[in-house]
């Protein structure tokens, strides 16, 4: 097949009209959103790596604030928006099966995550020889989520406001919770209003892929790359762009200028492995957490405190362990468990009435999107 009869075929789809097979195609998983995915989950474990060094009560130098600071409009903003791509997909569903997968896949690793910090909190404090167990911050935990679980928690009252509220109003209600966003006083206010943005924002890119098709121009994609890094660029230097409206320009243009590159990459190794990281999102990101804890205070016991050998050992340490709780995942049941409440095999019409078992194709991970978190 010819560059020409693939750019008109690509032509062809870009501008047909939307049409329930249209929003069909749209959710299914596409490989450089797994790509996109897979990046900001990368670049949460780095943070996470990086602010770890607080522990070591040395100062982060420039080299390791400055990316962390520049990726921080983008990270949780990307993988919001992702997660809203998959809510065409979810909705089709009637309301108990919608209702049912975001508990089991959603709320349920809320749950098993977040007691595990508390109890991860309540040994280390121990350890460190606290007097008081940090009661304040487990009720804060619990409470008003201050770790990286709160994303779980957003995910859990999004998805019920995405059953109730009619799509219209999801879909006007963005530029209005951008400016709440821009307005308001109050730090929860604010991240709930512009990441629900995000991810309303999100379905609507879902649902009308005809829109998009300006984005395919390679001077697009060059406009967006100039203005994601001119903001990243802003951000590392100390300008406040989090959970800002510009911000969510910046989040356009980085999905804008980030799937050209998703796309070339999508058949070498390195996409491949990223998106492989974005399919088992979930696992990565409500795992790495608790692991780089640990492995700071091991290597604070060992006196491993150079930045430049210590956030690279946690970050390693996070990701290899997160892979083997992936592949665990596929093998055994109690494993598995962890990630998301197990269903109820059901029956197949092509199968005779018999159970699907292992063989059957793995479900996505909920922190996955179209074609978090994240869209059982």
């Amino acid at each position: 097949m010819t560059a020409a009869t693939n750019a008109s075929r690509r032509r062809i789809i870009l501008l047909s009209p939307v049409t329930p097979a249209t929003e069909e195609r749209s959710a299914r998983r596409r490989p450089e959103l797994d790509i996109l995915r897979g990046a900001a989950v990368l670049l949460v474990v780095f943070y996470h790596a990086t602010i770890a060094m607080d522990s070591f009560l040395v100062e982060r130098p420039a080299w390791l604030t400055g990316p962390a600071e520049a990726a921080t409009p983008f990270r949780m903003p990307v993988l919001m928006f992702l997660s809203g791509a998959l809510l065409p997909r979810s909705l089709r569903k009637p309301p108990r099966a919608y209702l049912s997968g975001k508990l089991r896949a959603v709320a349920w690793p809320y749950l098993v995550w977040t007691t595990l910090i508390v109890g991860y909190t309540l040994l280390t404090d121990r350890i460190d020889h606290e007097l008081d167990p940090s009661r304040a911050r487990i009720v804060e935990v619990v409470v008003n989520p201050a770790t990286y679980t709160w994303y779980l928690a957003y995910l859990c009252v999004y998805y019920a406001l995405a059953l109730v509220l009619p799509r219209a109003v999801r879909a006007w209600s963005v530029p209005l919770l951008l400016v709440v966003a821009g307005v308001s006083a109050h730090e929860q206010v604010v991240r709930f209003a512009f990441l629900l943005a995000m991810f309303f924002a999100g379905e609507w890119a879902a649902r009308h892929p005809g829109a998009w098709r300006w984005t395919s121009h390679r001077i697009v994609a060059a406009i967006a790359a100039i203005v994601a890094v001119s903001l990243a660029t802003a951000s590392a230097i100390g300008l406040p762009l989090r959970y800002t409206p510009l911000s969510g320009i910046g989040v356009a243009a980085v999905i804008v200028a980030g799937l050209p590159l998703a796309r070339r990459a999508a058949t070498g190794p390195g996409g491949r492995l990223l998106a492989r990281l974005g399919q088992d999102s979930l696992i990565y990101y409500v795992t790495h957490w608790i692991v780089i804890g640990v492995a700071a205070h091991v290597l604070i016991e060992f006196s491993v405190d150079d930045p430049a050998v210590a956030v690279p050992l946690m970050a390693v340490i996070a990701l290899g362990v997160c892979a083997a709780m992936a592949a665990l995942r596929r093998r055994f049941p109690a494993v598995a468990a962890l990630h998301a409440w197990p269903a109820r095999p059901r029956p197949t019409a092509d199968a005779g009435g018999v159970p699907e078992t292992g063989s059957a194709r793995r479900a996505p991970s909920e922190l996955a999107l179209p074609a978090s978190a994240m869209g059982r």
